[in-house]
């Protein structure tokens, strides 16, 4: 059900010296991680079009310290997210018969989505937008500081800025590029399976499930978001299931049929379904994700299990 990680191996950087070749007098910095093989000849990245862009990615993920253990944890998780969503996002271009070049910039637009989680996590030790910065706009602000899209047409590099600072928005407007839509499809997939496999373990990391207590209610002004068919706002979260309910609501902002079959194959709705409090609340949501998917599929959640 859920996506294999595709691993990190933690590398050590060595204290540093003073001229004597004695270790300075200061704690040794904490460990970088660096995504297995990346940087081996037999890496899938190495092929990719995209390859500068992978080593621009993974050389600045390098440069942020993580010394907490549940902190890197997180930032591990994010580095992972980010091969998975390219992943993803390639899948649904190649759906689409998008031509090599737009492949590209897809893939691009991709590599750099999260790029702002980085340096949220670095400054705040925290996921959650209302005690930190919005990663969306730091990601835009550091790609366009660093200038890792150097050597891509201006309107090339607008594309991907759109596609990076939209990524997150509640809703978008209707004239975006492609990669945009693609953009969002693949990483609310990823998202989703991240979460429930967070929600299914006994030891849930704090800053992953955004620092929610596990209670047993939830927010009934989510359901508004079910009764009119759009994503709910994640403004006013109190516990985990609202969270739930948000990421259900999900499916009536997913673009591609490609998506909305990959999330039913792997079974993400039902299992948040079956997370949630049983109640008249939570049978109308269900019943709005039911009729959705058949007005867009011709398959309900009871009749896509095999």
């Amino acid at each position: 059900m859920i996506p294999p990680s595709h691993g990190f191996v933690k590398v050590p950087r060595a204290a540093p010296r003073g001229r004597t070749g004695q270790p300075l007098n200061r704690r040794e910095p904490p460990p970088y991680w660096i995504p297995e093989g990346v940087y081996s000849p037999m890496t899938e990245y190495r092929d990719s079009p995209a390859a500068e862009f992978w080593e621009s990615f993974f050389s600045y993920v390098q440069r942020f310290p993580f010394p907490a253990e549940e902190v890197r944890e997180a930032a591990t998780l994010k580095v992972d997210h980010t091969l998975r969503v390219a992943d993803s996002s390639l899948a649904i271009a190649q759906e689409l018969s998008l031509p090599p070049r737009e492949l590209l910039l897809v893939e691009t637009s991709a590599i750099f989505h999260d790029l702002g989680r980085f340096p949220q996590l670095h400054r705040y030790n925290t996921f959650r937008v209302s005690l930190s910065q919005d990663h969306a706009l730091l990601g835009y602000r550091a790609l366009k500081r660093e200038d890792f899209l150097k050597g891509l047409m201006p309107e090339e590099k607008n594309g991907i800025y759109q596609a990076v600072l939209l990524h997150n928005r509640l809703s978008i407007p209707e004239a975006v590029p492609e990669r945009v839509k693609i953009l969002r499809d693949a990483d609310k997939l990823d998202v989703l399976g991240v979460l429930v496999e967070l929600y299914l373990s006994p030891a849930k990391n704090p800053l992953v499930a955004l620092e929610l207590p596990e209670n047993p209610g939830y927010n009934p002004a989510l359901l508004a978001g079910f009764r009119e068919h759009h994503s709910s706002s994640f403004q006013n979260l109190t516990c985990l299931n609202d969270l739930r309910l948000g990421h259900l609501s999900w499916v009536f902002d997913i673009s591609y049929p490609w998506t909305l079959r990959e999330i039913l194959r792997r079974e993400y709705l039902e299992t948040l379904l079956s997370l949630l409090p049983k109640d008249g609340g939570t049978q109308e949501a269900r019943e709005a994700v039911d009729t959705e998917l058949i007005r867009r599929l011709g398959i309900g959640l009871k009749e896509s299990r095999p």
